[in-house]
C-alpha cells in the first residue's frame, strides 16, 4: 500500500536549508506541519515568500535586515555545516536596534535531526536582537553561558547555540554544537491568502446570471 507524504508548506522557492536539491530533507514536511501548529491559526497554512539567502545575497546581517524591512512574520532558518537545521519565528517586522526587543510570541526551534519547539519562558524580555553586528534569538550578553537559544555574527558566518537558553527555556544546544559554523542562512516571510480571491464576476453567494 503506497505511503502518501504530507504536503508540508507552499514554499515560492526552493530553500537550501529544507530542500537537497529538488528534495525535500527526510521528514522535513511532517516536521514543518509540526511547527505551524505552534504558529497563529492565520500562519499555519500560508504560503512562504523567500527574501534571503546567504548563498545568494551574499552572508551578511545588514542585507538580512534590509531584505526583510516591514515585512512579517518572518522564519529565519540556518543550516550549519554539520547540517543541523534550526530557527527562529518572529511575528514582527525585523529591524536594527542596539538593544534587545520584540514579544513573547517569538519561537525558537530545531528542525533536523531532531524536531523541538522553546516557546518565550516569560523569564526575562531579550527576545531578539538584530543589527549591523549579527543576529540573535534571546538574551546575547557578553560572558554569560546562559545566552541566546542562538547568535549569528555580522557575516552570518559564525554562530554560538549555549546548552542553556534562559529566554526561550532551552536545555540543550540548538545546533550541531555550541560554537557552529553555518553552510546557508533564509528568511522568510508568511503571506496571508490573497483577497479577494473569488474571480470576477462571482458573488460569495454563488454566481449572477
Amino acid at each position: 500500500e503506497e505511503v502518501l507524504e504530507p504536503e508540508g508548506p507552499k514554499l515560492e522557492s526552493n530553500s537550501r536549508v529544507l530542500m537537497d536539491g529538488d528534495v525535500w530533507v527526510v521528514g522535513m514536511k511532517v516536521k514543518l506541519n509540526l511547527l505551524q501548529e505552534h504558529l497563529h491559526i492565520a500562519y499555519r497554512r500560508s504560503r512562504w515568500q523567500l527574501l534571503y539567502s546567504s548563498n545568494v545575497q551574499g552572508g551578511c546581517a545588514s542585507t538580512m535586515l534590509r531584505m526583510l524591512k516591514g515585512r512579517s512574520p518572518a522564519i529565519i532558518l540556518v543550516k550549519d555545516t554539520q547540517d543541523h537545521i534550526f530557527g527562529a519565528f518572529i511575528p514582527f517586522p525585523l529591524r536594527s536596534h542596539p538593544k534587545h526587543y520584540g514579544n513573547d510570541r517569538c519561537i525558537l526551534f530545531s528542525l533536523h535531526p531532531s524536531f523541538r519547539v522553546h516557546a518565550a519562558s516569560g523569564d526575562n524580555p531579550w527576545y531578539v536582537l538584530s543589527n549591523e553586528k549579527g543576529f540573535a534569538l534571546g538574551g546575547l550578553v557578553s560572558g554569560n553561558p546562559a545566552g541566546a537559544g542562538f547568535a549569528l555574527d555580522s557575516d552570518l558566518a559564525e554562530g554560538t547555540a549555549p546548552e542553556r537558553c534562559v529566554t526561550y527555556g532551552s536545555q540543550r544546544s540548538i545546533a550541531s554544537a555550541e560554537r557552529f559554523s553555518c553552510k546557508v542562512v533564509e528568511a522568510w516571510v508568511l503571506l496571508r491568502p490573497d483577497e479577494g480571491s473569488v474571480g470576477s464576476g462571482a458573488s460569495m453567494l454563488g454566481n449572477f446570471a
